[in-house]
């Protein structure tokens, strides 16, 4: 069943165009929240430097980068903007090429993707309101012709209306939604009205929901393929079944298995269709019938994978991956009806004709019951597994299925059953091979399978709280390198599960190694924000002499993950590293892994002396192009706003002045300014 936009994807796509680059995404995660208010400047000190950056960007006329240059003005122009320079805004914008109108748009999304804090709700609703218009009509103030789409309307429209609900004010965001109905009249296709009605579902106006999925259902019905209307009801189904109309949406099933039966035998529309079904009456709780058909009406070929799909839909609905939340296609399922049809997958999976399915099959099932907390039903479809060798994906299986229920186990507070599959997974682990040959992506393992397979073990043993345990297991393991991945893994668990002490503990303990950095680094950014400075600095420093030693020592430790960005060059250049790109990526790595520390505590002349040590070309693209906007970023925060903004303008490479330019200008414009400086009605 084909899925609508996550809005985790959508927020991403329009965050990076609504005035930030991929280097200031990367500096929210890798520098945290901003330093205290004193550090920054006044808006008619930042004046001069915009206009200077402005200068400096304009300078640059390889076309080939028309479009970086396009977005370092924009960004330039909000910048301006937000310090007063009215007459800077509008130079740098119309030499980026915008329109008032899509100045507004620009604005509105920003707001709405969290970038422009300083706007205030009510002003960004009624921008949006003037937006509506420009695609509904094809007009705009400025007589600029539909400068936007329908769909990107509906786009700013949903995550306007999510914005507006965190801030606590449903009735807006369902005023907002409203307009953005307007827009779906118009669009040709069916996801968007999707789109809009789950909103309105979320936001309680469930007849204003229902009469979206009307148009939905037109929209779907006036597609001219036929694979493409059967998709759109399979959408459409499960957006019924959420809305809580069960009846609709299994009327319109038998509707769309009657015509997918009476489809030609010739071509593949009908064994297409057919291959759909059993997911769409899975979605209506029909799982006897999904099943059934999965046996007797899906191509051979397609029969294994679906199974899985299956399963993993069954566990997802009923919360066996509480980190994945998908609403509007996964509506929720009772635990009991899960694990009854999870029982009826298992018998499914033991008919499989040859070895590696039926392995696959109740490999998958045995883990959903895991999950679920359903031990005995997982322990019988383990037990049932066919006796194989097998590779690595199936030893890998099998840990995964003794972990995850020693975890189950755990939860209900059996202490002993936990224990005792803990010790079965930790006895299979010390039956495989210390040492493989790479044999194609056959193996699982990467070359040491014992040693990762144990691995595994001690990881589930650190996330249900045995560090005790966790550290013995950890003794077995011949290779340092594994050891320190197991290390740093376990201690950002206990971080994660709120315990900073034995996350310390654990990323300082023996052949700790070079993972260790950033569960240090995890470790003083979770101490500063709990208001423990002199613990953060130290947990700091404690990385940054790790870091410095690897730069300065050992910057081709194998323990360490090389830093390779995926920028392809056409989307057929498929081509892995080679073993001088992973050697760059390892030195590369170490060095960013300074400059970030560093710039952590305060030290930007030495984030900058060791900017000079990232490896000019990469895998690639060159490496130090995405660290030096964010050092630079730094620079600005520690309050030497000027030193940066004329390091930015002096880069020679062009690529690096406009990203670095625009990362700045990206601070300047998001900033929230204290109370006493905000001005009235911002």
């Amino acid at each position: 069943m084909m899925r609508p936009p996550t809005f985790r994807g959508l927020v991403l796509c329009l965050a990076l165009t609504a005035g930030g680059s991929l280097a200031t995404g990367r500096l929210v995660a890798a520098y945290g929240p901003e330093p205290p208010r004193a550090a920054w400047p006044d808006d008619e000190a930042l004046r001069p430097l915009l206009r200077e950056a402005a200068e400096a960007v304009l300078a640059v006329e390889d076309e080939s980068l028309a479009a970086s240059r396009a977005e370092a003005l924009a960004s330039l122009g909000d910048a301006q903007e937000r310090v007063g320079d009215v007459e800077g805004a509008r130079s740098s914008r119309e030499a980026a090429g915008m329109s008032p109108s899509r100045i507004r748009i620009r604005r509105v999304r920003a707001w709405a993707s969290g970038l422009a804090p300083r706007q205030d709700p009510g002003e960004a609703e009624r921008d949006f309101g003037q937006i509506v218009p420009m695609a509904t009509d094809g007009k705009s103030p400025d007589a600029t012709p539909k400068p936007c789409k329908p769909s990107e309307v509906v786009d700013i429209g949903v995550l306007l209306a999510q914005r507006l609900g965190e801030a606590g004010d449903p009735e807006a965001a369902l005023r907002v939604l409203a307009r953005a109905k307007e827009a779906v009249v118009l669009d040709a296709g069916y996801r968007t009205a999707l789109l809009v009605a789950s909103q309105q579902v979320r936001f309680g106006d469930a007849a204003a929901a229902r009469a979206t999925l009307d148009i939905a259902r037109r929209r779907i019905e006036e597609q001219a393929d036929v694979n493409r209307r059967l998709e759109g009801r399979a959408d459409m189904i499960s957006a019924l079944r959420t809305l809580g109309d069960e009846e609709a949406a299994r009327v319109l099933l038998r509707e769309t298995e009657g015509v997918i039966r009476a489809l030609p035998e010739e071509g593949n529309a009908r064994s297409d269709g057919m291959n759909r079904l059993p997911k769409m009456f899975a979605t209506v709780d029909d799982f006897a019938t999904a099943f059934r058909l999965l046996v007797t009406d899906v191509e051979a070929i397609r029969r294994h994978s679906l199974f899985h799909d299956l399963v993993l839909l069954i566990s997802l609905r009923a919360g066996g991956y509480p980190f994945i939340s998908e609403p509007w296609n996964y509506p929720p399922l009772r635990r009991e009806d899960a694990l009854s049809a999870l029982r009826l997958a298992s018998e499914i999976a033991k008919a499989f004709p040859d070895e590696r399915s039926k392995f696959g099959g109740l490999a998958a099932v045995a883990e959903a019951q895991a999950r679920l907390g359903d031990l005995e039903g997982s322990r019988a479809s383990y037990d049932a597994f066919p006796a194989r060798d097998g590779d690595g994906r199936e030893a890998h299986a099998r840990l995964t299925i003794l972990t995850e229920r020693a975890q189950a186990a755990r939860r209900a507070g059996d202490r002993a059953a936990a224990d005792a599959e803990l010790a079965a997974a930790l006895a299979f682990a010390e039956s495989l091979p210390r040492e493989v040959r790479r044999v194609g992506l056959a193996i699982q393992w990467p070359d040491h399978p014992r040693d990762d397979a144990i691995g595994l073990v001690a990881s589930a043993r650190a996330r249900m709280g045995d560090v005790d345990g966790m550290l013995a297991d950890l003794r077995r393991i011949d290779e340092p390198s594994a050891r320190s991945r197991v290390l740093a893994e376990a201690a950002k668990v206990r971080l994660a599960a709120g315990d900073p002490d034995d996350a310390t503990r654990l990323a300082l303990a023996p052949d700790h190694g070079s993972p260790s950095i950033e569960a240090l680094e995890r470790i003083a950014d979770s101490r500063r924000r709990a208001g423990a400075a002199a613990g953060s600095e130290e947990a700091l420093r404690i990385a940054l002499r790790e870091a410095e030693d690897v730069l300065e020592h050992r910057p081709q430790d194998l323990s360490i993950r090389p830093y390779l960005p995926n920028r392809r060059e056409s989307p057929w250049d498929s081509r892995p590293p080679s073993r001088r790109a992973l050697e760059t990526g390892r030195h590369a790595a170490a060095a960013i892994a300074v400059v970030r520390l560093r710039s952590k505590l305060g030290d930007v002349a030495g984030a900058f002396r060791a900017v000079e040590q990232i490896p000019e070309a990469g895998w690639r693209r060159p490496f130090r192009s995405d660290v030096l906007p964010d050092a630079l970023t730094w620079q600005f925060h520690r309050g030497d706003a000027r030193g940066a903004f004329d390091r930015a303008i002096r880069i020679e490479a062009a690529e690096e002045r406009l990203n670095s330019v625009a990362a700045l200008c990206y601070l300047i414009s998001s900033h929230i300014e204290p109370p006493a400086r905000r001005p009235a009605g911002g």
